[in-house]
């Protein structure tokens, strides 16, 4: 009877082992996506946080947070557009502050999502001077972020994010 108890506590101990040990489902998935984003949009993003002085893996990090790498993902309560999800409000600041007038319709198109979210990205490090809080920033706002807004907790977990996207 005790041998049986033995086995029984050491199998479930190497059961116990071995699920510890198994990747989580969240960083399967996180390796996945940042896979399919590296390959598919690495140069855009090379080129664009070349042009305004950031960490291109940021700028697919924010990708990999933001839309998962689908250059059409539409967020209805922002709203907000593409692979870097582009409000109206930082069109019109990349637009003003470039001399473009890229149209909010144009978000779809990778090349042109990269380029604003890439600069859009970059002033909010230009203005906080403080890659976390730039993140927050690029998140929640930085109206949002100056006033303590209640965004605390949904900026952690996006800050977060980003970083586990960066690390994979």
């Amino acid at each position: 009877m005790k041998r049986e108890y033995k086995i029984l506590l050491l199998v479930f101990l190497l059961a116990l082992v071995v699920i510890t040990a198994m990747p989580k489902v969240e960083d399967l998935y996180r390796k996945s996506v940042a896979k399919k984003v590296i390959e598919r949009w690495r140069s855009i993003a090379d080129k664009y946080a070349d042009a305004w002085k950031v960490d291109p893996r940021l700028t697919l990090a924010i990708i990999c947070q933001e839309s998962s790498g689908n250059p059409d993902s539409v967020n209805p309560a922002d709203p907000s557009r593409g692979l870097m999800q582009i409000t109206p409000g930082a069109l019109s600041d990349f637009n003003a502050a470039v001399g473009r007038s890229y149209s909010f319709d144009e978000m779809f198109d990778p090349y042109l999502n990269i380029e604003v979210g890439t600069w859009y990205f970059a002033s909010r490090v230009a203005k906080t001077r403080n890659t976390n809080l730039a993140l927050a920033a690029y998140n929640a706002g930085l109206g949002n972020i100056n006033a303590g807004l209640g965004y605390a907790d949904k900026v952690a977990r996006y800050q977060i994010h980003v970083a586990e996207f960066y690390s994979t």
